[in-house]
């Protein structure tokens, strides 16, 4: 699954039939290939993660995500591989 295939302007969608949430978070410390792969691969770990996507330009993550995923769970998930989380983007 790629990300764009759940792109729109909702905050939810049904996939395979279960509801997935789509949120940003702000991720300081990251400037390269290495450290995309090292986020995108420790959340995409993460039960409940349907796909996490590094965007280097805006130091930001997209999450496509269940409901059983918290907050907290991506901050030290995030945190575990060597980054600063920095909140949800607005």
């Amino acid at each position: 699954m790629d990300m764009q295939n759940i792109n729109c302007t909702q905050t939810r969608y049904i996939i395979y039939g279960g509801y997935v949430m789509k949120k940003t978070f702000l991720v300081n410390g990251m400037s390269c290939g290495h450290c995309k792969s090292m986020v995108e691969n420790g959340l995409n770990a993460v039960n409940g993660v349907e796909i996490a996507e590094v965007n280097l330009e805006e130091k930001s993550v997209t999450i496509a995500m269940d409901d059983s995923v918290s907050t907290d769970i991506i901050k030290q998930t995030i945190e575990s591989v060597g980054f600063d989380f920095m909140g949800e983007k607005k």
